[in-house]
């Protein structure tokens, strides 16, 4: 593939919950069965951009993700993995988005 780089956003829509990701490991699940840890400070082979940050301020909202790298094949991310505890209570979604090529 002739791109420089690809990315892929995950959106995390939030519904009477406060949901801080840097408190949470996460690991990312590729399509060809790779994970990556979303924080690891010894795999750079994944960067991301927090484009939009309301669940962590306000129980209604979205967390936007933007998943970047520069070798394609590392993606499509197709299951995420938050390895935290949650309250009974808590209550969000999670949306994959598509991958796009640059």
């Amino acid at each position: 593939m002739l791109s420089e780089y690809a990315t892929q956003n995950i959106t995390f829509h939030c519904h009477h919950t406060y949901l801080d990701l840097s408190k949470f490991d996460i690991k990312l699940h590729t399509k060809n069965g790779m994970i990556y840890r979303m924080y690891s400070y010894t795999d750079d082979s994944l960067r991301y951009d927090l484009i939009q940050d309301q669940c962590r301020i306000k129980s209604h909202g979205q967390t936007i993700l933007a998943i970047r790298t520069n070798k394609s094949v590392r993606l499509p991310i197709i299951n995420l993995e938050l390895v935290n505890r949650f309250h009974r209570n808590d209550y969000f979604t999670i949306e994959i988005g598509p991958i796009c090529f640059a």
